[in-house]
């Protein structure tokens, strides 16, 4: 290889200009585009730490000014970058650009173009990033490098006692046994995601390095959660672009909305990724993550029920998605196990694979779906509320019992039947059993509520739907529900 000082052999050292220089695969410099004018050599004191693989594949993984780079030119024509290792050059990425890949004997372009790198450098001063967390089960990350990795340093603001675990993609947690945290993650790594389930909503700030979007992300066979770089929402088909092909399984976010393959089309039940938010994937085979700097977001929008009241769930236990025919925009859907809401949603579209329902395993707070119990479904439309007549529809590898399944991504494809009859005293009581809270569902107006203990004592009277029992003891309860037509009864049980 014929070493390259881009400083001293191109451009000189006096008065430097930073540019981004795009290569052809022959080597040749076909494009300067100028960015700053500085004193001293052309990116001097800056070094590429190799975290990639070492065959076929070679990415860049983290950048730092600690030595100076060396170009080297191959004897095909690349200029590649590489770095100095014990006297032997380790190449990390091809040319000069960091643009092009070499995997195998081809040669993979792809936009790392200096000026990225150039600005990351410019731009090195601490960021901050604020990720909300919710109540429940949530995948998180940052486009934060933080000062100092330390689980607990990172998330401090959020380790109180309502935090129950953060754990990443390895099963290991920061989590409070007896008095004390014990932080069994280890550091924060910018490049993963993390499952946090906490009992109160929060926030934490992240502080250190920003990563440019397009910094890879490698992905392994099997499980696990990965980071969203971009700052901006971007569709979220556009944004796992580089991975979604055969050795994908599927992609899912927090409210157990997927990317997957049906039949020959893949389906983005997702619509857009957002800043703070981590994403499982299942993989078949390794890959690589590459996020676009910038792309257009999605126009699916996702429709939050407004009757059926769902507690959420969590998303990296095994969800169950239900796309749902026959209805109308607005329409709600639920599916029950025995009394149990374990997953609901609203209409969105007259296109099935727009209207995902994503049924739970685990709740946030209790066991979700439990294998082979019967499915049911209940509607909410026009102001009634329809115990849901349906038939499952044979679509590709869909499935097709109306027992809930066994393993963890199944889906059907389900039409709806509104001839059923209307159950005008249709009055749902959900979560029961329930711990927390429990929600009220009527297609009458309510007016009054009573809820006695087992001896008759009334333990709460008001008229708010959603009740907080958390403070209840455990046992058996009973609901005075008083409506426009009538007053009904219904049996409650506390955990």
């Amino acid at each position: 290889m014929e070493s390259v000082n881009i400083a001293n052999d191109l451009y000189g050292t006096d008065l430097l200009e930073y540019m981004s220089v795009k290569c052809n695969n022959n080597g040749d410099i076909y494009e300067v585009d100028t960015i700053y004018a500085i004193e001293g050599s052309f990116l001097s004191n800056l070094s590429f730490s190799y975290k990639g693989h070492d065959d076929p594949h070679f990415s860049v993984d983290r950048l730092g000014p600690y030595n100076s780079e060396t170009l080297i030119k191959s004897d095909d024509g690349v200029v590649r970058v590489a770095i100095n290792e014990n006297d032997d050059f380790k190449l990390i990425s091809s040319s000069i650009i960091i643009a092009a890949l070499a995997d195998g004997n081809e040669l993979n372009i792809k936009p790392y173009y200096l000026s990225e790198i150039i600005n990351y450098f410019l731009e090195i001063t601490t960021s901050q990033q604020i990720i909300e967390v919710n109540e429940g089960f949530q995948f998180v990350s940052s486009n934060i490098d933080p000062e100092n990795p330390d689980m607990t340093v990172v998330t401090q603001e959020i380790i109180t006692d309502e935090l129950d675990f953060i754990r990443n993609s390895n099963g290991e947690m920061l989590r409070k046994i007896g008095p004390n945290w014990v932080n069994g993650i280890g550091d924060w790594i910018v490049s993963e995601g993390y499952l946090i389930k906490t009992s109160a909503a929060g926030q934490f700030t992240v502080d250190g390095n920003k990563i440019p979007a397009i910094t890879p992300i490698s992905v392994f066979e099997g499980f696990q959660f990965v980071s969203y770089y971009p700052e901006n929402e971007m569709d979220a088909s556009i944004a796992f672009e580089t991975i979604i092909g055969d050795d994908l399984a599927f992609i899912r976010d927090s409210q157990g909305q997927m990317i997957r393959k049906i039949g020959p089309n893949w389906v983005n039940g997702i619509g857009n990724c957002n800043s703070g938010q981590g994403y499982l994937v299942k993989m078949f085979a390794d890959g690589e993550i590459i996020y676009p700097a910038t792309a257009k977001s999605s126009s699916k929008k996702r429709n939050v029920p407004k009757y059926f009241n769902f507690e959420g769930g969590n998303a990296s236990d095994p969800v169950y998605t239900i796309y749902v025919k026959g209805l109308k925009p607005g329409d709600e859907v639920a599916a029950f196990d025995g009394d149990k809401l374990i997953g609901s949603m609203k209409i969105s579209s007259d296109n099935v694979f727009d209207n995902s329902l994503a049924v739970f395993n685990t709740l946030n707070n209790q066991q979700g779906f439990i294998i082979g119990n019967p499915i049911i479904l209940k509607v909410w439309s026009e102001n009634e509320i329809y115990e849901a007549d349906y038939t499952m529809e044979s679509v590709y590898d869909s499935y097709v019992s109306d027992v809930y399944p066994e393993n963890d991504g199944e889906f059907s494809v389900v039409n709806i039947s509104k001839n059923n009859s209307i159950k005008d005293d249709a009055i749902i009581i959900y979560p029961n059993p329930a711990i927390d809270f429990v929600n009220i569902v009527s297609q009458q107006e309510i007016k009054d509520i009573t809820v006695f203990n087992f001896v008759g004592q009334a333990v709460y009277h008001g008229e708010n739907k959603i009740i907080n029992t958390s403070n209840f003891k455990q046992g058996i309860y009973f609901v005075k529900i008083k409506t426009i037509r009538g007053i009904y009864t219904k049996k409650l049980t506390i955990r």
